[in-house]
Order: structure tokens, then sequence, then C-alpha cells
């Protein structure tokens, strides 16, 4: 008799335990409304970009391989890092300065003949989903990364500001944010890298580099932040 109680309690746990609902994952904390992202040249990294290094320079800085405009040739393509938290400022802000020796000539197909858009170079702001697969799947992970077109890649300083409710910024597929505002706030609300990309023409993040003897060009980062 004990051992058909028994036998039946450890079928009511373990139908128990079959029932329980997976565990939350944890939520990113929020950040404060105006918060500046750390500049540490460590916590930033390359990614997809031949040639180069894992991180940056001081000063948050570095310079465009030369080479030619050729698959796999080296350049870049990603430069992030991990987010801290969920922002909740209602703007993310850029600062950058592009320095420049010779007459520089920036490649931005690289052997891609489906990227015919043209020039010129130019980078975009970047937002990435946790959970990114990377496979930009139509409905689904297409939103989980998100980018805004800065400017386009000449000597001088510049400064930009971009909205985070949407507006701007377009996902994997060219989607807007504006016309997919719960799939971008989704992103907002559980942010897993912040940064820049480089691209040219049709794609934002195909990479770039410079045309090998036409010059040099290097490219600062010198405030990244939200705010109100």
């Amino acid at each position: 008799m004990n051992l058909k109680i028994s036998a039946l309690v450890l079928f009511i746990l373990g139908s128990c335990e079959q029932h329980n609902p997976p565990p939350i994952p944890p939520q990113p904390p929020a950040l404060p409304s105006s918060y500046d992202f750390s500049l540490d040249p460590v916590q930033w990294q390359f990614s997809f970009s031949p040639g180069m290094p894992r991180n940056p320079r001081e000063g948050l800085e570095f310079d465009f391989p030369q080479g030619p405009d050729t698959a796999a040739a080296p350049s870049v393509h990603y430069l992030t890092r991990a987010s801290p938290g969920s922002p909740t400022g209602q703007k993310l802000i850029i600062d950058w300065e592009v320095s420049e020796v010779g007459t520089v000539v920036y490649n931005g197909a690289l052997g891609d003949v489906a990227n015919n858009c043209g020039p010129p170079a130019y980078f975009s702001l970047y937002l990435q989903r946790r959970g990114d697969d990377l496979k930009g799947t139509p409905g689904t992970t297409e939103f989980y990364r998100w980018f805004a077109r800065i400017a386009t890649l000449r000597p001088g300083l510049g400064s930009a500001v971009v909205s985070l409710n949407g507006e701007g910024w377009v996902g994997v597929l060219g989607k807007s944010g504006k016309d997919y505002p719960a799939q971008f706030a989704a992103t907002l609300a559980s942010l897993d890298r912040v940064g820049l990309t480089f691209g040219w023409g049709c794609f934002s993040g195909h990479g770039v580099n410079v045309q090998t003897g036409t010059g040099s060009s290097v490219f600062r980062i010198k405030r990244l932040a939200t705010g109100d």
C-alpha cells in the first residue's frame, strides 16, 4: 500500500515539473534616460571585419585598412559593444571625427555584384536584440537588428541625433522601425549590442576600406549617448 502511495506521489511531482513554465530570462536593467556609453576600447570589438584587430585604439579610433575592391579584402564592417542595459531616453546621440591624408577613395562594393547602388561610403548606428541568430528570418529575427544611416565618410567633425521611437531605423530586410514600432521597442527592451556599421550603397554593414595608394583615413568615436 505504501509503495502505491509513494509511486503516486512521484507521478504527481513528475507531472508538476513537466508542466511548470520555463524560467523567465532576466531582463537587462534600465539605463538612466541620459547615459553615456563607455568609450573604453577594450569594451568595443570589430566583427565580420577581415584584417582588423579585435579592438580599436585608445581614443576609440581606428584606421580604415587599405586594400582592393574585392571580396574578403581587409575592411571595416561592424564596431560594437555590449549594452549594459536597456535605454530609456528618447534619442541616441553620436559625435565622431574623420581624419584623412591624401585624396582618399573608399571602396564598398567589395566584390559583391548585388551591392550595385553605388557610392558613397557611409556609417550607421546599430542596435541588436538579445537572442539574435543573425539569419534575418522574415517576420521574426529580421527585426532583431536595426540600422540608422548617419553620414557619408568625409573629413571633419560630425554630430547626429536619432530618435529611439523607430523613425529613421530600418531592419535587416529594409522595413522601417516607424512601421513596426512594437518590434523596434522589443529590441530596446532587450538590447544586447550597440555601435556602428560601415557600408556602401545598398547595404549598411557590408564593409568599407580605402583603395590602396589613395591615402589614409582615421575614424574616431568621440561620444555615444542616450538622452531625452
